[in-house]
């Protein structure tokens, strides 16, 4: 996931240079010339991938936000799945014509959606992560900063005997090659076979059906931030648009994480 990370980060540091290089102007990412980017080099992007750019270089120079800036709207994240079709996921996984296919996805469902864990970080999982604390599955989340989660019903009995092999084996995929090629979760994915009617397994909506059911049940947003290791509180806004009575603007997200709700 860091390495993930790493890549996004240079990335978006090579376009900025390019850009910078190309007006004749020192690449100093500055407010004035990363909002300059934004606007002008990044003319035909998305709202949310100039907030996403501008955020990487503001982090990548130490600099906080002025009050005063554009505001990109960043894009909606993906509908949660239903109750119905997260048991049809699960019904699809133990339908699998080879074993070690249905397993993977079974992880993918079991980490995405009972611990809102992104696919990086289910890809790096190992059972050495796994624990139970009084009564709870917890799994120690990889990455920047190291966070403790604690597996949602009815999820936790399917992590909970993923612990029981190899104490340094993988979680996902164990004996899988090709651990570092960006697909290696997409690709399980894709390879399911379903129904045309039946849901497809998503690790950006089994994430998103986490948040949003902790939103639902008006969990404090500094859990859900702690949990899903999500920095902002604004971050929140693309998950709350997908349930009833949660915030609905940036405000009221800042509002509710300062009064501890």
């Amino acid at each position: 996931m860091a390495r993930a990370s790493g890549r996004r980060e240079r990335s978006v540091e090579s376009v900025f240079v390019r850009f910078a290089t190309t007006q004749g102007l020192a690449p100093e990412p500055s407010h004035e010339m990363i909002e300059a980017f934004c606007a002008e080099g990044l003319a035909q992007a998305t709202c949310a991938t100039r907030g996403t750019y501008r955020s990487v270089l503001r982090k990548r120079a130490g600099l906080v936000l002025p009050v005063f800036r554009p505001h990109y709207r960043g894009a909606a994240a993906k509908a949660p799945y239903s109750p119905e079709e997260r048991a049809k996921l699960v019904s699809i996984a133990s339908l699998q014509p080879r074993a070690w296919r249905g397993e993977a996805a079974l992880v993918l469902i079991a980490l995405g959606i009972g611990a809102g864990m992104r696919a990086g970080e289910i890809v790096a999982a190992a059972t050495a992560d796994l624990s139970v604390e009084t009564a709870q599955v917890v799994v120690a989340v990889r990455g920047g900063r190291t966070r403790r989660v604690r597996v949602e019903a009815p999820f936790a009995d399917i992590v909970a005997g993923l612990g029981r092999g190899c104490p340094d084996a993988y979680l996902f995929r164990p004996h899988g090659t090709g651990r570092s090629h960006p697909n290696f979760v997409n690709d399980l994915c894709r390879s399911l076979v379903r129904d045309p009617d039946a849901p497809r397994l998503s690790l950006a909506r089994c994430r998103a059906s986490y948040v949003c059911e902790r939103l639902a049940t008006r969990t404090p947003l500094s859990e859900i931030l702690a949990s899903t290791g999500i920095a902002e509180v604004e971050s929140l806004l693309r998950y709350a648009v997908h349930v009833e009575g949660a915030p609905k603007t940036k405000a009221q997200l800042r509002q509710r994480l300062a009064d501890g709700q």
